[in-house]
C-alpha cells in the first residue's frame, strides 16, 4: 500500500477517481467536476509506458464505477451479499477496462496530436463504446455532472451527452494547460462553446405551444407489499383513487409494474381504469407485465377515452440480470439452472412511440431512458414528450432514483422535450427543455404531481444529427493513427 500511493502516477488517478465521484450524487459536489480530472490528466500526459497508461485509466474507472454503483448493496434484501459483491466487482472492473483502454490509446497517439483535442476526444469515443452491447452503461459519463449549470447545459442540445463530456474534459485540460500555448488557444475553444451555450439558452415561446396538463401518481409501494399477491387489488386501488383526484389533467401517468401480475387481463380493473379516462377525459399510462402470445414483456399500456382497448408499448432494452439472465443455456448446462426465475422477460422486437388518438409520445420503461440515441429515435418517429417511468422501490434511499433523474435531465434538454418520469416511491419529477425541474416528489411518500408540458416544439441540432461529436472524435483518432503509421520509427 506505502509502495501503491508512493507512485505519483497511481496517486494521480485515486485522486482523480475520488474527486470525480464527489460530483455525482449523493455527494453533488458538482463544481469540482472542472478540476477533478487535472491529476489524472498530469499523470497521463508525462512520458510512461503505455502499460502505466492503462492502469492509471484502469484505476481511475474502476474506483469511478464502483463508487457510482454503491447502489447495489441496497438490494441486500432481494440477493445475497456474496452474489451483489461479484456483481458490484465485475461491473466496476468492466467498466474500467474502457477507462484504462482509453488511456493506452492516448499515449500511443499522444505524440501525433494536440493534448486539448486528443484527450477530450478519446474519452468520448470511449465513453460512447461503454455504453453499446447488452451490457452497456451510460453511467458515470461526465457530461451527467453539466445538469446544475442550466446554461452550460444546453451543449447537449447540440453535442448531446458527449458534447458535454468533450466540454468537461477540455476544461480539465486547459485548466492544466492555461500558462501554455495549447492552454491559450484551448481556452479561447472553451469560451466560444460557453458564449455558444448561453446563446441556447431560451425559453420556449408557449404562446405557438399546445399545453398538456400532466398528472404523475406516485403510489408508494415497497417491494415487500407488490411481492404480496393478497395486497395487489389495494395498489391497484390506491392509483384509482388518486387518478381520481386529477380531473383536469389531460395525461396521468403511473409508475412501472404496478403490480407484477398481468393487470390488463383483470376486466374489474380495466373497466375501472376505461371509467376513469372517459368520466375526466384522461389518457392513462401504466407501467404493466404484459403476456402476448406466450412472451413476457415489461410494458407500459395507454388507455385512453377515445380507445376500445389499450395501446401497449412493450420495454425494448432489457436489464441484465433484472429482466434477463444473459448465458441462461450455458447456467443450465453447467447445473446452476436453480439460481435462474423461471422466465425472462421477451425483449420487444424494436422501438416505437405509442401513438394514441391525440398524442405520440416518446417512451422510455426505468433504465431505457439512459440511452440517449434510444430516446431520440423515438423523438425522431413523432414523440411530442417523453415520458419515462420506473420503479425504485428496490433501491430503498440509495443515490440510484436521483441518479436516473439526473439523467432524464439530459435527454430532455439533447431531445428539446419536456419530460413526465414517475416513479413508484420516487423520484417523480416533470423536466422542461431546459432541463430545468419544474416539479418534483420525495422519496418514499404517496403524492400525484401535477404539472403542464407543451408540445409543439422543434427538433434540437442533436436530435436531427445525433451523437456527431463521437464521428468526429473518431476521425480525430484515426487522423492520429495514419500519422503514427507515416512518422518514421
Amino acid at each position: 500500500m506505502v509502495r501503491i500511493l508512493g507512485d505519483y502516477h497511481i496517486l494521480g488517478a485515486l485522486i482523480s477517481a475520488l474527486l470525480y465521484s464527489l460530483t455525482f450524487p449523493p455527494f453533488n459536489f458538482h463544481w469540482l467536476v472542472f478540476v477533478a480530472l487535472v491529476p489524472l490528466i498530469w499523470v497521463v500526459s508525462r512520458p510512461q509506458s503505455l502499460k502505466k497508461q492503462f492502469l492509471n485509466g484502469f484505476i481511475f474507472g474502476t474506483i469511478v464505477m464502483g463508487i457510482f454503483h454503491g447502489w447495489l448493496f441496497s438490494l441486500t434484501p432481494f440477493a445475497p451479499l456474496w452474489g451483489l459483491l461479484i456483481l458490484w466487482s465485475v461491473v466496476s472492473v468492466y467498466y474500467g477496462l474502457f477507462y484504462g483502454a482509453g488511456m493506452w490509446v492516448f499515449g500511443w497517439l499522444k505524440p501525433y496530436c494536440p493534448r486539448i483535442i486528443l484527450l477530450p476526444a478519446v474519452w468520448i469515443v470511449f465513453e460512447w463504446l461503454r455504453a453499446l452491447g447488452p451490457f452497456g452503461n451510460t453511467a458515470a459519463s461526465a457530461g451527467y455532472t453539466m445538469t446544475t449549470f442550466p446554461h452550460l447545459l444546453h451543449l447537449a442540445s447540440v453535442g448531446g451527452l458527449y458534447g458535454l463530456s468533450f466540454f468537461v474534459v477540455l476544461a480539465n485540460v486547459v485548466f492544466i494547460s492555461l500558462f501554455k500555448r495549447e492552454g491559450r488557444w484551448g481556452f479561447g475553444l472553451l469560451l466560444l462553446l460557453v458564449i455558444a451555450s448561453f446563446t441556447l439558452f431560451n425559453s420556449p415561446e408557449k404562446k405557438s405551444l399546445k399545453p398538456i396538463s400532466v398528472a404523475i401518481i406516485q403510489g408508494n409501494h415497497d417491494q415487500s407489499m407488490k411481492f404480496s399477491f393478497g395486497r395487489f387489488r389495494e395498489i391497484r386501488d390506491s392509483y384509482l383513487d388518486l387518478s381520481r383526484t386529477s380531473k383536469h389533467a389531460d395525461v396521468i401517468i403511473w409508475p412501472e409494474t404496478i403490480t407484477p401480475q398481468f393487470n390488463l387481463d383483470n376486466a374489474l380493473f380495466l373497466d375501472s381504469v376505461r371509467d376513469i379516462a372517459q368520466t375526466q377525459h384522461n389518457l392513462i399510462l401504466l407501467g404493466t407485465p404484459y403476456l402476448d402470445h406466450s412472451h413476457f414483456y415489461n410494458a407500459l399500456a395507454a388507455v385512453g377515452y377515445h380507445d376500445t382497448e389499450p395501446l401497449v408499448y412493450h420495454k425494448y432494452r432489457l436489464m441484465p440480470f433484472g429482466e434477463y439472465w444473459p448465458l441462461r443455456s450455458v447456467l443450465i448446462k453447467a447445473s446452476l439452472g436453480s439460481i435462474l426465475p423461471q422466465e425472462d422477460f421477451t425483449p420487444a422486437s424494436s422501438s416505437r412511440v405509442l401513438k394514441t388518438a391525440d398524442y405520440t409520445i416518446a417512451n422510455a420503461i426505468c433504465l431505457e431512458s439512459i440511452y440517449p440515441w434510444y430516446v431520440r429515435k423515438q423523438v425522431l418517429e413523432g414523440g411530442q414528450w417523453i415520458t419515462v417511468v420506473a420503479n425504485h422501490a428496490w433501491y430503498f434511499n440509495s443515490s440510484a432514483a436521483a441518479k436516473h433523474l439526473q439523467m432524464g435531465q439530459l435527454r430532455a434538454v439533447e431531445n428539446h422535450r419536456y419530460l413526465a418520469q414517475a416513479s413508484n416511491m420516487g423520484i417523480s419529477a416533470i423536466i422542461d427543455p431546459n432541463g430545468h425541474i419544474q416539479k418534483q416528489t420525495k422519496l418514499n411518500s404517496a403524492a400525484v404531481l401535477q404539472d403542464v408540458i407543451y408540445v409543439g416544439l422543434p427538433l434540437s441540432f442533436y436530435t436531427r444529427f445525433g451523437d456527431w461529436i463521437v464521428w468526429v472524435s473518431g476521425g480525430c483518432l484515426l487522423l492520429s493513427f495514419l500519422r503514427r503509421l507515416k512518422t518514421p520509427l
